[in-house]
């Protein structure tokens, strides 16, 4: 996975990095996916997820994700992702 954050572009091997990367993005009690889709485009897959949380010094927060994968029989082959950030949800 190749993801660009607001603060580093991450470049990630193997789905248990991925998916671990991905706990630590949305761990937390109060984490609410808001919206998702998913759409084929090309020969790949785009995806886009809304989530919304509370910050302790930013209050209630939202971000959003957009990617674009590859699907294999095994999963996500590959990514390349890109996110809004936390942004004040009022």
């Amino acid at each position: 996975m190749r993801g660009l954050v607001p603060s580093a572009l991450r470049e990630l091997e193997g789905r248990e990095a991925i998916a671990e990367r991905f706990r630590i993005w949305n761990e937390g009690e109060d984490w609410e996916l808001l919206e998702s889709e998913t759409e084929a485009f090309a020969d790949v897959v785009r995806l886009r997820w809304r989530v919304a949380s509370t910050d302790p010094e930013l209050g209630r927060t939202v971000y959003e994700q957009t990617a674009y994968a590859e699907i294999d029989e095994g999963g996500i082959a590959w990514m390349n992702l890109v996110c809004s950030g936390d942004r004040r949800a009022d």
